[in-house]
C-alpha cells in the first residue's frame, strides 16, 4: 500500500491537533468560569440520569470517531491510496503471423476477413500476434506484439481503406488508408504484376525472426483468393515448402471459396496448406475461426514468464467506504445527540 501525496495526511493531522488544541488555548486565555447548577448531586444519583449520561457518552464517541472517519477517509481519497504489485507479464510460446491479401482482387472480401482477424486475435490472446499485408510485394505492418488493441485498430485501418471512398472521409484520413495498404506492397507492380502469392507467403515465415528457435511453435494465417496475376520470385509451393522446413504451419482462408468458377484456385490453395500440415476453411465457413484457435492451441507449448515489473494501481474504493460508512453513521448519531 501506499499514498501517492502522503504530505496530505501530515497537513490533516496537524490540523487536527491545531483544533484540539485551539480551543483549550483560547478558554485558558480568556479564564472563563464555569457556571455551577445547585442541588445537582441527587439528580446525578438518580439510574435515570446514568442510564441516559452513558448512552449519551457512548453516542458522542461514535459521532466524533465517525467525523475523524470522514476526515480520514476524504485524506485518503485525497492522497490517492494505492495498492503496489510486483506483477510478472505471462505469454505462451506461440507465435501467429496474420498474412493477408490486399490486392484488388480481394476488395469485396477485406471487411468479412477483418472481423474474422479481430475475432481470431481476441481468442488467441496470451500468444505473439503480428500482421504482414502483400501484393507485389510485402509489408510487416505490425511486429510480432501481445498489444491486441493496436493489431485491431490496424485490421479495422485495413477495412476501411478498401470500404469507404474519398467522397466518404476527410482527405487526409483517406490518403492515410489508401497509404496503409500500397506504400511498400505495390513496388514494381506495373512489371512484377500483383497477387504475388508465393512472395507474401514466403516473407510471413521472415517475420517470426529466430526461426532457430525450437522453443516456440509458429502458425501463418493466410487469407487470399489464390489468383496470382503476375511472375512471383517464389511460387506458393516453393512458399509452403519453406514453410513445412522451419516447422510452420498455415491455415488458409479462402473468401470465395464457395464460387464454383473458383474450384482450381481453392483446390491448389488447399493443397500447399494441407502440405504444411495446416487446414484449409472458407470465409464464413461455421465455427472456422474456434477450429484454427484449437488447432494453434493443441500445438505443444510451454509459458514463458517476463520480468517482474512494480505496478501501482489507484484503490479508491477502501477509503470510499470508510468516509460513506462514517458519513451514514453522523446522520443516524447526530439525530440523537441533537446536535
Amino acid at each position: 500500500m501506499a499514498l501517492k501525496y502522503g504530505w496530505i495526511i501530515i497537513l490533516i493531522i496537524v490540523f487536527l491537533l491545531l483544533t484540539l488544541a485551539l480551543p483549550q488555548i483560547i478558554w485558558r486565555s480568556k479564564k472563563i468560569k464555569r457556571v455551577k447548577i445547585a442541588n445537582t448531586t441527587g439528580s446525578k444519583m438518580l439510574a435515570e440520569y446514568k442510564r441516559i449520561r452513558h448512552r449519551y457518552q457512548i453516542l458522542l464517541g461514535i459521532l466524533i470517531s465517525c467525523l475523524l472517519g470522514i476526515i480520514f477517509g476524504a485524506g485518503l481519497l485525497s492522497a490517492r491510496f494505492s495498492l503496489i504489485n510486483a506483477e510478472e507479464s505471462i505469454m505462451d510460446n506461440r507465435d501467429v503471423v496474420l498474412c493477408f491479401d490486399v490486392s484488388q482482387s480481394m476488395d469485396k472480401a477485406v471487411q468479412a476477413l477483418s472481423k474474422e482477424f479481430k475475432r481470431l486475435v481476441i481468442k488467441l490472446q496470451g500468444e505473439r500476434i503480428a500482421l504482414s499485408i502483400f501484393n507485389t510485394t510485402s509489408v510487416l505492418v505490425v511486429p510480432l506484439t501481445d498489444d491486441y488493441h493496436y493489431l485491431n485498430q490496424v485490421l479495422t485501418d485495413v477495412e476501411k481503406a478498401f470500404t469507404y471512398s474519398i467522397n466518404e472521409l476527410e482527405y487526409g484520413e483517406y490518403s492515410r488508408l489508401q497509404r496503409l495498404i500500397t506504400q511498400g506492397t505495390m513496388e514494381n507492380s506495373d512489371i512484377r504484376g500483383g497477387s504475388l502469392i508465393g512472395d507474401g507467403l514466403a516473407s510471413c515465415v521472415y517475420a517470426f525472426g529466430n526461426l532457430g528457435d525450437q522453443t516456440r511453435s509458429r502458425s501463418i494465417i493466410l487469407a487470399t483468393d489464390n489468383e496470382v496475376y503476375g511472375q512471383p520470385l517464389v511460387t506458393v509451393m516453393q512458399a509452403a515448402k519453406i514453410c513445412k522446413d522451419n516447422d510452420i504451419r498455415v491455415y488458409g482462408i479462402n473468401p470465395f471459396g464457395a464460387d464454383t468458377t473458383k474450384k482450381i484456385n481453392g483446390d491448389k490453395f488447399k493443397e500447399f496448406v494441407n502440405f504444411t500440415g495446416g487446414r484449409y476453411y472458407i470465409l464464413n465457413e461455421p465455427g472456422m475461426v474456434s477450429e484454427i484457435v484449437s488447432d494453434i492451441e493443441n500445438q505443444e507449448k510451454s509459458i514463458i514468464v517476463g520480468t517482474k515489473q512494480i505496478v501501482i494501481n489507484d484503490a479508491p474504493l477502501i477509503p470510499y467506504i470508510v468516509l460513506l460508512g462514517a458519513f451514514c453513521l453522523v446522520l443516524l448519531t447526530s439525530r440523537q445527540v441533537k446536535l
